[in-house]
């Protein structure tokens, strides 16, 4: 059995990745915090606690010391390290997309520019600063994007720094606060989409489509705690197999990167029946990747399988559309199907 270090071991995107996978493979999850040993080891064969100081000197100790055949990274921030590191770390294998790819999708300002030029979305995104007269830039923002319009950080998961801006007050006070909080982050104006918020989670190989699958996010997590109503994590999802939304995740990943080699997991929203991305998270999957796995689609395996020129033949072709899947903190995950009368235990006790 062939054994995967896991970095960014102690978050929930990573402990699902181990769900889907444990079976197969020996993992070694990695993480700098101790506190999310105690809630996450169980799903590793061995937690190793690491010094971010002496990270790479660690880690290569680490793939030296237990054989370790191949490295995946859970967090966006892992997965930049792990792209920077590749040519130094030792006698281990990794998955990834180029650096150049990587670091575009890692900036939302740059990818969008991409799609832009390449007409796979119909407005530039615009870079916001603290500027001394702030209502001027409001002004031709909303001008060329319209109202109200979309601002967040140019890096970062879970909306990072996400508002819609429907007035002037609402634009000067949440770039002044974040930017008094967190002075280096850059921020970017969006075209907001008011439809359906979508996901496309997608593996390929050398320029080859090895499987993908689309979903609908219907509900966040603790959604009363973001201004704008978004948390980036779903406690309900939906398949979806609408054929223009792959097709739009496809597009979108292929101006970027013209041969798509790793996972690919593409945001979109829907607006006038059209389907938009918005960002491509790479090199990673999405929190909730075991969703998929336990439907039968189990992207992660096939990923590591891939990584060891491994058959992929366990793959399904489709999840169902009308699957769900629910979730919530202490409260585990259930799938239901429509098809076998979801809901139906609930409805008859109704009074």
């Amino acid at each position: 059995m062939k054994t995967i270090l896991v970095l960014g071991a102690g978050g929930s995107p990573a402990v699902n990745f181990a769900k889907s996978v444990r079976k197969e493979y020996t993992l070694i999850g990695v993480d700098i915090s101790v506190n999310h040993a105690y809630l996450t080891k169980e799903f590793y064969d061995k937690f190793v606690v690491i010094n971010p100081k002496e990270k790479l000197k660690e880690i290569q100790c680490l793939i030296d010391r237990y054989n370790v055949d191949g490295i995946h990274a859970q967090p966006d921030i892992e997965v930049e390290w792990l792209s920077e590191n590749r040519n130094t770390l030792r006698n281990v294998k990794i998955f990834l997309p180029s650096k150049e790819v990587i670091g575009i999708c890692q900036d939302k300002l740059k990818s969008e520019n991409v799609w832009a030029s390449n007409g796979i979305i119909d407005f530039f995104p615009m870079k916001v600063d603290l500027l001394p007269n702030m209502r001027k830039q409001y002004l031709i923002i909303s001008s060329n994007l319209g109202c109200p319009f979309w601002i967040r950080a140019t890096k970062g998961a879970g909306a990072r720094g996400g508002m819609k801006i429907e007035k002037y007050e609402q634009f000067e006070h949440w770039i002044k606060f974040w930017k008094a909080t967190n002075p280096e982050w850059e921020f970017i104006a969006q075209k907001y989409y008011r439809g359906r918020d979508m996901a496309y989670q997608s593996l390929w190989h050398e320029g080859n489509l090895v499987s993908g699958q689309g979903r609908e996010r219907l509900e966040y997590i603790y959604p009363q705690l973001s201004p704008s109503g978004l948390t980036g994590t779903p406690i309900v999802a939906k398949a979806c197999n609408d054929k223009e939304l792959e097709i739009a995740a496809i597009e979108a990943i292929k101006a970027i990167d013209n041969k798509p080699h790793g996972i690919y997991c593409v945001d979109l929203k829907e607006n006038n029946f059209r389907f938009f991305p918005t960002e491509i998270n790479v090199g990673r999957f999405f929190t909730t990747s075991n969703f998929f796995a336990q439907c039968g689609k189990n992207m992660p395996l096939a990923y590591l399988n891939l990584m060891f020129d491994l058959s992929v033949s366990f793959l399904k072709a489709v999840v169902p559309a009308d699957t769900y899947y629910f979730r919530h903190i202490d409260c585990g995950g259930k799938i239901f199907n429509i098809g076998n009368e979801w809901g139906k235990e609930f409805n008859e006790n109704f009074i």
